[in-house]
């Protein structure tokens, strides 16, 4: 059965326009990637879009709604192992058809590392 997740229409101009919580600068993107739980033994990952990144989090479209606190492992879409990172989901928010999670890393990653994943 599918995590309860509050849809976006439900919540208020403030808490959408909230207090920045990120310690770091974000950069909006929009890059393909593949996302899974991490430890998943299965071959399939779910399709999502990378919607901004720093260099403490990152935030992903996924067509599904995960529950916080949910472990994952985030590939670029058709990029290199160096392209990896493992993430927390803190939040997630349905708006129209699509989940939007945002997820802080594992371990932050550099400026440089940051620039890389905008390319």
């Amino acid at each position: 059965m599918p995590a309860k997740t509050p849809a976006a229409d439900d919540l208020s101009e403030e808490q959408h326009l909230g207090a920045e919580r990120r310690m770091a600068v974000r950069f909006r993107c929009c890059r393909k990637c593949n996302v899974r739980p991490a430890g998943a033994n299965g071959v399939g990952t779910w399709p999502g879009i990378i919607y901004n990144i720093s260099a403490s989090g990152i935030g992903v479209v996924l067509p599904c709604p995960l529950l916080a606190g949910t472990e994952l492992v985030i590939d670029l879409f058709g990029g290199k192992c160096d392209h990896r990172v493992r993430a927390r989901v803190v939040r997630s928010v349905l708006h129209s058809f699509a989940f939007f999670h945002g997820c802080e890393f594992a371990e932050p990653l550099s400026d440089q590392e940051v620039q890389s994943w905008l390319k």
